[in-house]
């Protein structure tokens, strides 16, 4: 089927003229000129251009008439003609499927899908003629009911380029059975053009301005990787693997990525007696159970938490552990073991606090520590379990809990340190306005100032919260590239406030998701912090709140970004396997196909997905855990936590 543009036209410019009198051009462009204007004044000082129409006119039968600037001016689009224009009849444009043989099989095609703006469209044409294109594909609805402006603005080059017409899915359809690779360019989850593999035969789509690349497009690509790596993406993939996912109808996104975790906190989760306390009352309260932590009720959470968090599409998961009580063994090796034996990618923290509550602190005696214990230990754990390779499993960051639980001294000394060994930092900031008050009263600066004057700001530093900060503060955390882990839940549920997350983006602050201690949120879902950071800056912030696709961004590319690492948080060539698929099918995503990738913010998805796959291995199927027995391990945990919960 072919396409018809408008029966008249007007082009402007010389160069627009000559290129549809241009012989090679009309075996294959039928528009036909009708009459040629000229500015009267204008066409004595080119003399040259005035000729070679006239001589073209005789030939092909359109007169040349000679008017003035004015009415020249009058019948374009302004004074930018150049002395000539020309009225031509419309243009057909062949049906892709109608005329394959005009199809060079080692050719470089693009299909400008969906660009709305004809200078956006006329400028994408003039470019990639410029780079070789052998034609474009023009979908049904296309800008070239504006000729004119796209033959001004592309220097004649929609008029040189052969055009067929073809819904985008089905060009790409066709153009991956005549053995052309398809490469989408695009804002969303692209890789940099250098990276690409732009081989001839060739098929470029361009998104559009607003919506990019359209789902049809994007569908039917097939995903191969080798050792844990994403080694390919699209058509003419190897077919046979250790493992064979059918990811028909199914929707795939990067692995989502917890920036702040306390796994411990699932064993006191949901108790009446904290719920309507806010965070320093709270933490007072819960202290006196957390206490008698030891490496079993570690283990047992952490597989429970994670475990969670799989179920639910989180591939990588940061906890923040702070709590040491004497003698409760190597709390680090518990968590790695459970985070081994379920398959999820982790990064741990030595976490500590050296004042209690006879310090001027909030926790007890009995999990304190001193500076050169916690110093030692820090060590200790850097050098056993961090893993800084491409792709590691296991990481380690010092991580103090919180500016009133610990002293300056293990602040400085923890930065010194985690800068020695080129590990990351990180603690609870501004999370309070009680917070605030206490570091006002008790150094005399609001508590950003504080941390900046430990040596607590740079790009290898993360805050968990970061609800309090002022203007001032927000600008030098973009300046210094200091990151913030967004906890909405947990700061809803104790009252602490809405942090400024649309300021934050809008200032480029590294911003990732998180999902806080299962006591402040009482569940370990990341799709439903997406959905909640989604609604909960809708209602603050309107339209200056992010999108749905903005929070998978934070969740996935953000959240990497705070944990320093460019090897996940992308389905890319040359990044982790680590995704999730959830089956579009579900009646609940009934109508939810014109935006997968904002779906999770603005729909939101209940329940487990079907799939997570961690570096490659199949991690959950079906919505279940398929690396440990979960009754087994959910009885076990119950039995444990109702021990620990009785020792209070």
């Amino acid at each position: 089927m072919s396409t018809s543009v408008p029966e008249t036209a007007l082009l402007e410019g010389m160069t627009a003229i000559s290129a549809v009198l241009d012989p090679a051009v009309r075996a294959f462009n039928d528009r036909q000129v009708l009459e040629v204007y000229a500015d009267r004044e204008r066409a004595q000082r080119k003399p040259r251009e005035l000729a070679f129409l006239r001589a073209r006119g005789r030939e092909l039968g359109f007169p040349v008439t000679l008017v003035g600037a004015d009415e020249l001016d009058a019948m374009t689009a302004g004074k930018t003609h150049g002395g000539f224009a020309a009225r031509c009849s419309g243009r057909t444009i062949p049906g892709l499927e109608a005329c394959p043989d005009a199809i060079r099989r080692d050719g470089f095609y693009v299909l400008p899908e969906g660009i709305e703006d004809p200078y956006n469209f006329a400028y994408t044409l003039r470019s990639l003629y410029a780079a070789g294109a052998d034609g474009a594909i023009l979908p049904p609805r296309n800008w070239m009911s504006a000729a004119g402006i796209v033959a001004k603005s592309s220097a004649g080059t929609s008029e040189k380029l052969p055009l067929f017409s073809c819904d985008p899915p089905r060009a790409a359809e066709l153009f991956r059975s005549w053995g052309f690779r398809v490469i989408c360019a695009g804002i969303r989850d692209s890789v940099d053009l250098y990276e690409a593999d732009l081989r001839l035969p060739l098929l470029l789509v361009i998104g559009g301005e607003k919506r990019g690349i359209s789902r049809g497009v994007l569908e039917h690509a097939d995903l191969y990787c080798e050792n844990g790596i994403i080694r390919g993406l699209g058509p003419d993939l190897p077919q046979t693997a250790d493992t064979v996912i059918d990811g028909s109808h199914y929707w795939c996104y990067p692995g989502l990525i917890n920036t702040h975790h306390h796994l411990y906190q699932v064993f006191s989760r949901n108790l009446p007696q904290v719920q309507n306390m806010e965070l320093f009352d709270w933490l007072r309260t819960l202290y006196e159970i957390w206490k008698n932590l030891d490496a079993d009720v570690i283990r047992l959470s952490s597989l429970t938490g994670m475990g969670e968090l799989m179920k639910h599409g989180c591939t990588t998961c940061f906890d923040h552990h702070y709590v040491f009580p004497a003698h409760s063994g190597d709390l680090l090796e518990a968590q790695f073991a459970a985070a081994d034996a379920l398959g999820i990618r982790m990064y741990a923290s030595r976490g500590s606090m050296d004042l209690s509550v006879k310090d001027g602190g909030l926790p007890p005696d009995s999990v304190v520590q001193t500076v050169d214990e916690i110093m030692a230990d820090s060590i200790r754990c850097i050098e056993k379990y961090h893993d800084d390779r491409c792709g590691a499993m296991h990481r380690v960051a010092l991580a103090p809990c919180s500016p009133f639980s610990v002293s300056a001294e293990l602040l400085r000394q923890s930065a010194i340190l985690a800068r020695q060994y080129h590990v990351r930092l990180h603690t609870h900031l501004c999370e309070t306005q009680d917070e605030e008050n206490f570091m006002l009263a008790r150094e005399g600066v609001r508590p950003l100032k504080y941390m900046a004057r430990l040596g607590w700001l740079g790009d290898d530093v993360w805050f968990a919260h970061g609800i309090h900060f002022n203007d001032e503060e927000l600008r030098l955390l973009a300046q210094t590239g200091t990151g913030v882990a967004h906890c909405p839940i947990s700061n809803m549920k104790l009252s602490s406030g809405i942090a400024r997350i649309p300021e934050m983006l809008a200032l480029g602050v590294p911003v990732g998701l998180a999902v806080d201690g299962s006591a402040s949120n009482d569940g370990s879902s990341l799709l439903e912090e997406l959905r909640v950071a989604f609604l909960l800056h809708r209602l603050n912030a309107s339209r200056q709140a992010p999108t749905g696709y903005d929070v998978l961004k934070m969740a996935t590319r953000g959240s990497a970004r705070l944990l320093g690492r460019d090897d996940i948080g992308q389905v890319a060539q040359g990044k982790c396997a680590d995704l999730f698929l959830i089956d579009s099918r579900r009646l609940e995503l009934v109508g939810c196909d014109a935006d997968a990738g904002s779906v999770l913010g603005t729909v939101g998805v209940r329940g487990p997905v079907d799939y997570t796959v961690v570096h490659g291995r199949v991690t959950v199927r079906q919505g279940r855990l398929v690396t440990v027995d979960e009754e087994r391990v959910a009885a076990e945990a119950n039995a444990k936590c109702r021990d620990y919960l009785a020792k209070a």
